[in-house]
């Protein structure tokens, strides 16, 4: 499975706050390369996300943190990406869990697997869901040296380059056409 990076950019914003988003700029450029539809349909996985960025990528709710957020096709398939360069999921779990030292039991704890932990969310959970229900074709989570890797028929868990940050990839099939 290959990360959105690797095709032709359709989409792409990059911003640095320490504010709300402006879901309507992301609407907006969709809106523009006629994905009205696709951004309908993925509204809830992308506000989650983009919701994940501010709640968790700063160090300090002062920090500024970068994100981006791109779209590519490869055939019938398109990739929404959402990245940032921040503290990576580790950082942000291990600030309340200092018991986890690994970004594969973060990641796994991020996603609620086998945790009776409190505070825990339900995002990164719905979106495996949705991998599993075929919304979403696959799904890639990748923060640390650790990525996740869904597809309808399991979940794999792969050692990575290390990267800062959090990087999220949803691919939906896109039956439009080409872009």
């Amino acid at each position: 499975m290959k990360l959105a990076s690797e095709y032709p950019c359709l989409i792409e914003l990059e911003q640095s706050t320490q504010l709300q988003v402006d879901l309507r700029s992301i609407d907006s450029a969709f809106k523009d390369k006629g994905l009205e539809q696709l951004f309908h349909s993925s509204y809830s996985h992308i506000a989650e996300i983009v919701s994940n960025v501010y709640q968790h990528a700063a160090h300090r709710p002062t920090w500024f943190v970068d994100w981006r957020l791109s779209v590519s096709q490869q055939d019938d398939l398109l990739y929404i990406s959402i990245s940032d360069d921040g503290q990576g999921i580790m950082g942000s779990i291990s600030r309340r869990h200092p018991e986890v030292y690994s970004d594969l039991d973060a990641i796994k704890l991020a996603l609620n697997i086998n945790s009776r932990i409190a505070h825990r969310g339900k995002g990164f959970q719905e979106l495996v869901k949705a991998v599993h229900t075929g919304q979403l074709h696959s799904l890639v989570i990748a923060s640390g040296n650790c990525s996740l890797r869904a597809n309808t028929k399991k979940i794999d868990y792969i050692d990575s380059p290390y990267r800062d940050g959090t990087i999220v990839q949803m691919c939906v099939r896109w039956t439009g056409g080409a872009l």
